[in-house]
């Protein structure tokens, strides 16, 4: 089963942020003018977009999410989207992207430095 677009609200940032860390994402703050738009892109991981001040379109084929303060969108890795800023309002919004994994270093054997003593 594929994973689908999904709309979240919360009550308050520190709410939104918590979830968003809780699951594993790294929310990053951004502040973008009215009028600003992004073209339709995907990314290769999961992410959270979300709004804290101003309001936001995001747009999937015929699907049109609008945003505002304290909503927030799953999109799946790889689904074409578009995004833009609505209305007159400066949009406060977070992005929030999987915490990089970090690679595992492949364990070494272990190589004992005493002798064994047998205890009577």
């Amino acid at each position: 089963m594929s994973k689908k677009i999904k709309k979240f609200h919360w009550d308050t940032e520190d709410e939104m942020l918590s979830y968003m860390e809780k699951q594993g994402y790294q929310p990053e703050r951004y502040i973008y003018p009215p009028g600003t738009y992004f073209t339709e892109h995907s990314h290769p991981f999961d992410k959270i977009a979300a709004v804290l001040g101003g309001r936001f379109r995001i747009t999937h084929g015929d699907e049109e999410y609008e945003l505002e303060a304290g909503d927030g969108l799953f999109i799946p890795k790889g689904t074409d989207h578009s995004a833009k800023v609505v209305g007159t309002e400066t949009a406060v919004t977070v992005d929030a992207p999987p915490v990089p994994k970090k690679k595992k270093k492949k364990k070494k054997g272990y190589e004992l430095n005493h002798e064994a003593k047998q205890i009577s």
